[in-house]
């Protein structure tokens, strides 16, 4: 009798050992497959863009707001490309033109900084100094980007070597307070400033 009894603990041992083995081997074949979480995949996508905003550790130097060499615009000295881009929000038919642009430039005591240099050309300023604004400013903006843009790279060559040596990577202009227009945020947006500097990466190469 001990000896069934002994056979039957056995039998009903192995079964349970039969079934954690099934259930392990079907746990195993549920698991996620590794290759999801490769770092191999992300290193791919580092090497084919690049991230930047005013901010960013390694690639702010492509931001409107990198400060490199003063460079000249229309005749007037800008100390950054942010600066001078909100320089040509003014009408050309504003008598006080000059005054309002001159506020951008190196000429000013002291110097605006990119940050006060957006901060100051916004609609309520207008309103409460008497400038007029363009009112071709959103169809014109794109190039005035990109004549400024170019006019700071060839006054800063050792920027421009850095961003030729960018070579194919695709420039994404992107980060907190970023727009759509000139950037990209939560994963949309035009990048329409980082199509410039890729355009200016070709055409000053």
């Amino acid at each position: 009798k001990d000896k069934k009894k002994d056979k039957k603990k056995d039998k009903k041992e192995d079964k349970k050992e039969d079934k954690k083995e099934d259930k392990k081997e079907e746990d195993d074949f549920f698991e996620p497959e590794p290759e999801l979480e490769s770092p191999k995949i992300e290193e791919k996508k580092d090497e084919e863009s690049i991230n930047y905003f005013h901010n960013s550790k390694e690639y702010k130097w492509l931001s409107t707001y990198n400060v490199g060499e003063p460079f000249k615009y229309n005749s007037i000295e800008y100390p950054s490309v942010e600066n001078a881009f909100h320089a040509q929000k003014i009408s050309d038919d504003d008598p006080r033109k000059e005054e309002y642009q001159m506020l951008f430039s190196t000429n000013n005591e002291p110097i605006l900084s990119a940050k006060e240099a957006k901060k100051m050309s916004n609609k309520e300023f207008f309103e409460q100094n008497n400038f007029t604004l363009r009112d071709d400013w959103n169809t014109i903006q794109f190039s005035f980007m990109k004549e400024i843009s170019k006019e700071y790279y060839l006054s800063n060559k050792e920027f421009l070597i850095k961003l030729i040596e960018t070579g194919e990577k695709k420039l994404l202009h992107t980060g907190i307070g970023i727009d759509k227009y000139w950037g990209i945020h939560k994963g949309e947006g035009e990048n329409y400033h980082g199509k410039i500097l890729m355009e200016l990466r070709e055409e000053l190469k």
